[in-house]
């Protein structure tokens, strides 16, 4: 069974990580003290840890700094009342494979666990993903194309990182994409729903935009559901 270490001081926040991840099937750790969960991140064997911020005796920095250093690589999930952006690449920098910030939803918590431990299993991940003369920075989340710096909005982000991850191996990329974006997640048992439309014609698809004027280049078929980037192919 999967073992995820909980460092967290807030015991109602401690006891809302505990019961989701266990509905998830999680063997769960909970440790209240920062020192006492920086002993158990090290010299035991966990699988994934969450891990707040703000900790008595030893803050959540410190410890996923000694971890990164000691060689422990598991996937670390800051969760913190910190919500500014400098705290998050902070986090995000120190060590940490993802960072939410305080109140967060239970179910999304344990979705975005479950895309890291999926990652974790593909093996190492780069920081930068390069694709032609766009780079994605997936540490401070900044675009550059041609080395210069593009503005994106978190959506349009993650949306790229969708792109990328079709490229994957065995990636689930829409579990992936779903689980990052907070959306409910689609059973694996389930029948696909694209499978019950006719397909598009050979080399045309019903381009339509996921929205001009917040996504510009993004667009997804009607059809097929096919994600891309640039401009639509010509419409059926």
């Amino acid at each position: 069974m999967t073992r995820i270490l909980a460092i967290e001081d807030d015991e109602t926040t401690a006891h809302e990580i505990v019961s989701e991840l266990t509905r998830h099937g999680f063997d769960v750790e909970w440790v209240a003290d920062g020192r006492e969960g920086l002993v158990r991140a090290v010299s035991d064997r966990f699988d994934a840890v969450t891990l707040d911020r703000m900790l008595p005796n030893v803050d959540g920095l410190t410890i996923v700094s000694v971890m990164r250093s000691s060689g422990i690589d598991i996937p670390v999930l800051m969760i913190s009342a910190l919500t500014e952006v400098d705290e998050r690449v902070r986090g995000l920098r120190a060590g940490g494979d993802d960072y939410m910030t305080k109140p967060f939803a239970s179910e999304e918590m344990a979705a975005r666990l479950e895309v890291l431990l999926r990652r974790q299993n593909a093996g190492p991940r780069q920081s930068i993903l390069r694709a032609q003369d766009l780079e994605l920075d997936l540490i401070t989340r900044e675009a550059r194309r041609g080395g210069r710096q593009v503005g994106l909005l978190p959506t349009e982000f993650k949306l790229l990182e969708f792109i990328d991850a079709q490229r994957r191996p065995g990636a689930d990329a829409d579990h992936d994409l779903r689980g990052d974006l907070g959306l409910p997640l689609r059973p694996r048992h389930q029948p696909d729903r694209r499978s019950h439309r006719p397909p598009a014609p050979q080399g045309r698809h019903h381009g339509l935009h996921a929205d001009d004027q917040d996504h510009p280049g993004l667009w997804i078929c009607s059809q097929c559901d096919a994600l891309s980037s640039g401009a639509p192919p010509p419409s059926a």
